[in-house]
């Protein structure tokens, strides 16, 4: 991750401003990446500031975007044994997430979250409500 913020340090800033089209890479891009790979590798205290810089970036028009972050909390919940508050966080952003919103990125994210639900712990209700938030 860190040779990846050193180039994108080193874009062009007509790239590293260019918030609107695909190949862009503003500083939100960036800490979503990181959210996710520190979420994913258990290194709780980067994901989280990952997490709350891409926040503070994303406009609250980018629900999506914002919810995915989100998801990658709620998965660290899970991973690091706050299960029931990791799954209600997933299943409370889904909901909150209007229907138009949701698309297979964003279930994809939030099957990571029941994902980093070991299996003696799948037999809670809220497991099963998150499951049935994210089939299609």
């Amino acid at each position: 991750m860190r040779a990846l913020a050193d180039q994108v340090e080193a874009l062009p800033v007509t790239v590293a401003t260019d918030v609107e089209s695909l190949w862009g890479w503003p500083e939100h891009r960036l800490r979503h990446t990181e959210s996710w790979v520190y979420a994913h590798a258990g290194d709780e205290h980067a994901a989280e500031a990952a997490q709350q810089r891409a926040l503070e970036l994303y406009p609250p028009s980018q629900q999506r975007l914002r919810t995915q972050v989100r998801l990658h909390q709620a998965a660290a919940l899970c991973r690091n044994g706050h299960i029931p508050d990791g799954l209600r966080l997933a299943a409370d952003l889904l909901d909150q997430l209007p229907a138009e919103q949701h698309n297979e990125l964003v279930r994809a994210v939030a099957r990571q979250v029941a994902a980093a639900v070991p299996d003696a712990e799948r037999h809670r209700p809220v497991y099963g409500e998150l499951m049935e938030r994210v089939r299609v």
